[in-house]
């Protein structure tokens, strides 16, 4: 649920693949969430579902957002979390947000989800620091090891979720080498700067 592939179902390259998949266990260490100056954090149980909506059609690469399918998100089998649904919040306006997916028998982790920083305040750390409050809200739940969604090409995602102690998790035969190549990318990019 956390991310889909682009608007048209497929990857940049046109190809549909199974999303890749990370888990970040029980035994991780929770990181603080530090947020900037003039910034501050509000769920969406305290918001408006369309500040929410605003923040995922800005971002540009989780689909078309509106209130019928944010409705169909709360009321999944495995609904999005509004209490634990996470807003960045800058000048009285979300910015940035990540959601809290319902754990349930067949999936016991809870899973972080729809991560989306508006690009007028990306490189601020903000996807970092809302998902660190989605773990921080699982664990005070009792729900300390989280599952999370995400593709090949959305290297920026990958390596926030690494920095936070996710891991690669194998699920599909295609995995250990899109995970090679999503590591490899990763360094070539790390080299650049």
């Amino acid at each position: 649920m956390s991310s889909e592939p682009a608007p048209d179902g497929k990857a940049p390259d046109g190809i549909r693949r199974p999303q890749l998949k990370m888990q970040f266990p029980a035994s991780a260490a929770l990181q603080p969430v530090r947020l900037p100056d003039g910034y501050s954090l509000a769920t969406l149980a305290e918001r408006d579902a369309s500040e929410w909506i605003a923040v995922l059609n800005a971002n540009g690469q989780l689909g078309a957002w509106d209130a019928a399918r944010a409705e169909r998100c709360f009321n999944d089998p495995r609904p999005v979390i509004p209490e634990g649904t996470w807003l960045i919040m800058h000048r009285g306006r979300a910015v940035a947000t990540a959601c809290t997916v319902l754990p349930t028998a067949a999936e016991p982790r809870h899973e972080l989800g729809w991560v989306a920083v508006d690009p007028a305040h990306q490189g601020k750390g903000l996807g970092r620091q809302v998902c660190a409050a989605v773990l921080w809200y699982a664990r005070r739940r009792g729900w300390p090891a989280s599952t999370l969604n995400t593709d090949d090409w959305r290297l920026p995602a990958i390596r926030t979720y690494l920095k936070l102690g996710f891991e690669p998790e194998i699920t599909h035969d295609s995995h250990p080498a899109r995970w090679q190549e999503v590591h490899r990318l990763l360094a070539t990019q790390g080299e650049r700067k």
